[in-house]
């Protein structure tokens, strides 16, 4: 891991809180205001980073932290979604969807606490056909096939089995074995195949 040092800001912990300060208020004002939308949403966001700059003691550090933030998966997934939530609320309003909600609520006689429940059953039904936020398959196969790629197993940040690490271990000391014993007794066989004259 590598060493970072800590960000130092004019004012000490005051300065580097401030920035989140303006933020929230500047989001506090705008729904006070009631002028909710995308853009004084970014713009307030942005005011935040702007109030940051000018508080960091070391503009090379800070610009570096913002482009590290950025590249930042989570982020990027973060951002879209609040993107595409802006998106899609302004797609449910002009297609009546909400309206053709409450109209069944009524009509069926529900309460109106019905239409959380199926805003909760939407967001799950989607939420399952797009997965998770950041999670991603980097392997599919059989155990064997899958705990036997150690390289791969290690950039995801992930162990293999202690049997196939003894093996890789082995491989990369020129012995020809197989990577995928996932068992003791199928590592032993394994070496002792590789031992044989």
């Amino acid at each position: 891991m590598e060493n970072q040092k800590k960000m130092q800001f004019y004012g000490g912990t005051f300065g580097a809180c401030l920035p989140l300060l303006v933020f929230m208020a500047l989001m506090i004002t705008i729904a006070a205001l009631q002028k909710v939308s995308l853009v004084l949403f970014c713009m307030a966001g942005f005011a935040g980073l702007c109030t940051a700059f000018l508080l960091a003691k070391d503009k090379k550090e800070f610009e570096k932290a913002v482009v590290a933030g950025l590249k930042n998966d989570t982020l990027c997934v973060i951002i879209f979604a609040f993107l595409l939530a802006g998106v899609l609320s302004q797609e449910l309003r002009q297609s009546g969807l909400i309206q053709g909600l409450t109209w069944l609520v009524t009509e069926l006689g529900l309460s109106a606490g019905f239409l959380p429940l199926v805003g909760f059953i939407i967001c799950a039904l989607i939420s399952t056909a797009c997965g998770t936020s950041n999670g991603a398959i980097v392997a599919d196969g059989a155990p064997k096939q899958v705990f036997s790629q150690v390289d791969l197993l290690k950039k995801e940040g992930l162990t293999a089995p202690v049997t196939v690490r003894l093996l890789h271990a082995l491989r990369a000391h020129g012995m020809d074995v197989p990577l995928d014993a996932l068992t003791v007794s199928d590592c032993a066989d394994a070496v002792a195949a590789a031992l044989k004259p």
